[in-house]
């Protein structure tokens, strides 16, 4: 049926079937002039006997036979008792002369068309054959559908055409349904949201019945359930928190070589070096084995200085030339160095890894840190169903969010843009986190945008179909949705949706070390410097100068008295 001379509204209704009794032959044609917005009449023309029942043309309906109903012949028969039509039945079953049409849909609009004959009333009407139209759908019907691109579910193409994930839904069922289709936009551009008691966007389209379906994933909440009917859920999902890469802080660099180990590790290390180089020292000067004489100028890691140099080259995998003879200072060393060895070759690898791949520290992992900073703005797409959860919620942390979403709206309104594409690049730009559906965010990922999705659930979301309120053909679309899942449909237009992942396809280049990425090695050098010229001075002051050295220490001098010889007397 063609829509474009009616008023602009919906179509789909709750549909009845009409019985039109006529006593004139010639005037039966008024028929499908007048009834354009029913779907179901037959038209029983008969002789004379009518007369005593009705004069004229009367027609007797029964809300309680609805299109989307499949009756049985008693189920049928009791809801033909019901109304008027039973008295009719009853008198009439053993006419023979009568008449029987049915208004039909057909491809040059509604014509009445001839019901075979059978032996009496009663049997077309328990046979279902009155009402032909009722096996075939929607017969072709055209429907209003709104809808609104959100990739990757739906992609427009151009004006009033649409493809993706939500059209194929959407054709699966006007295939199924028997229904065509015609999609409008809302002229506000948005999903719906509920403003000074009316709903925008494409829930107060269907609200106001002036379309007949929302084809797109709506997100499933209370406020939207009293104003519409939500279909079974084309895909469940979740809300997640989305940022970028965070942004390399070179005021840190300095502490590459430190941050390899925790705190806590480089503490401990500390604390082994000082209690190995004490044990060491003690068990080296008290150890019987150098009270020997023969042993006694082999002691050489007696001293507190010695043995801790040792040490501290052994954990830079260096040692020294002073080792002890003795079997504890052996033993003792030898476990040193099995731990000096473990610690470095740790140390090295992970400094390899540091320079080389980037280190992800993320500034905040839940809602809770995300309220707690002051370096991230945040964000959500505007005039949506995350809009109204956090706007509505009575919870203190969404309070908080959105109050800080308003707080950022006065200075920078692209907080509450309805765009995922300028959303997920304002994103990447850094120091901003967005409110994402968690396969909307999967969808830019797998594009190549450098992202993160932080791990807590904001919230579960099923996301469906919605009809007008109380419509009768809420299960039948349901039913059909269902079908689509048990038959793995919707799985396989969900992933269709997802382009070929950019980021197997790239080649990995070296990083190139930057100055910042060493600067903390150079440091060491001018530390080390440091430290030799402050020794110096320490050695001068403390030993003055060599003259005054050896003087202190003549007086030990020994002097040998050396005899002449004459070498000509040996002649």
């Amino acid at each position: 049926m063609d829509r474009t001379n009616l008023d602009f509204g919906a179509l789909i209704q709750r549909e009845t079937k009409w019985i039109v009794l006529s006593m004139d032959h010639t005037n039966s044609s008024f028929v499908s002039s007048v009834t354009h917005n029913i779907s179901n009449i037959a038209v029983i023309e008969s002789s004379d006997r009518f007369m005593h029942i009705c004069n004229g043309n009367t027609i007797i309906s029964s809300e309680d036979l609805i299109v989307n109903k499949n009756y049985s012949k008693d189920e049928l028969q009791n809801a033909i008792k019901a109304t008027g039509i039973s008295s009719i039945v009853k008198t009439y079953a053993g006419m023979q002369s009568f008449k029987v049409q049915t208004l039909m849909f057909t491809r040059k609009g509604r014509q009445l068309v001839n019901v075979p004959l059978k032996t009496n009333l009663s049997e077309i009407l328990l046979q279902g054959e009155l009402f032909p139209n009722t096996k075939y759908g929607f017969n072709q019907k055209q429907l209003l559908v709104t809808t609104l691109e959100w990739r990757p579910f739906n992609e427009k193409t151009s004006e009033g055409n649409y493809t993706g994930f939500t059209m194929f839904v959407l054709q699966r069922l006007a295939q199924q349904l028997n229904f065509t289709f015609r999609i409008v936009e809302p002229e506000d551009g948005q999903w719906g949201i509920k403003k000074n008691g009316s709903w925008t966007g494409m829930i107060g389209l269907l609200e106001d019945r002036k379309v007949d379906i929302v084809a797109a994933p709506l997100t499933v909440t209370y406020d939207r359930s009293q104003a519409v009917d939500f279909l079974y859920p084309i895909f469940f999902d979740t809300n997640r928190i989305v940022i970028g890469r965070p942004i390399d802080d070179d005021d840190n660099k300095w502490r590459t070589l430190i941050d390899i180990f925790s705190g806590t590790v480089l503490a401990y290390i500390a604390a082994s070096i000082i209690f190995v180089t004490i044990f060491l020292c003690f068990v080296e000067k008290v150890n019987p084995y150098y009270f020997l004489e023969k042993n006694k100028e082999k002691n050489r890691l007696s001293k507190l200085a010695d043995c801790f140099w040792y040490n501290y080259g052994a954990l830079l995998t260096q040692g020294g030339t002073n080792t002890p003879h003795s079997q504890t200072g052996r033993t003792v060393l030898s476990y040193w160095w099995i731990f000096c060895i473990v610690s470095m070759a740790i140390y090295s690898g992970n400094l390899v890894a540091f320079l080389t791949v980037a280190k992800d520290e993320l500034p905040f992992t839940t809602m809770a840190g995300m309220v707690q900073q002051e370096k991230y703005k945040w964000g959500l797409y505007g005039h949506g169903s995350m809009h109204s959860y956090l706007s509505e919620s009575t919870l203190p942390i969404h309070q908080e969010v959105w109050n800080g979403i308003v707080g950022f709206n006065h200075s920078d309104p692209s907080v509450l843009m309805s765009s995922e594409d300028k959303q997920f690049d304002k994103v990447i730009r850094g120091n901003y986190a967005y409110f994402a559906v968690n396969l909307v965010a999967q969808y830019y990922k797998v594009r190549g945008y450098d992202i993160f999705i932080l791990p807590e659930i904001i919230a579960t979301i099923p996301n469906a179909f919605a009809l007008q309120k109380n419509s009768p053909y809420e299960e039948m679309f349901s039913r059909e949705i269902m079908r689509m899942h048990e038959n793995g449909l919707i799985d396989t237009w969900l992933k269709a949706g997802y382009p070929p992942s950019t980021q197997t396809s790239t080649k990995f280049q070296a990083k190139v070390i930057e100055f910042q990425d060493l600067q903390s090695a150079f440091y060491l050098i001018g530390i080390g410097v440091t430290s030799g010229v402050i020794s110096w001075i320490l050695e001068r002051i403390l030993h003055r100068s060599p003259k005054c050295n050896f003087r202190k220490t003549q007086g030990s001098v020994k002097l040998h008295r050396m005899q002449s010889f004459d070498l000509t007397a040996i002649q």
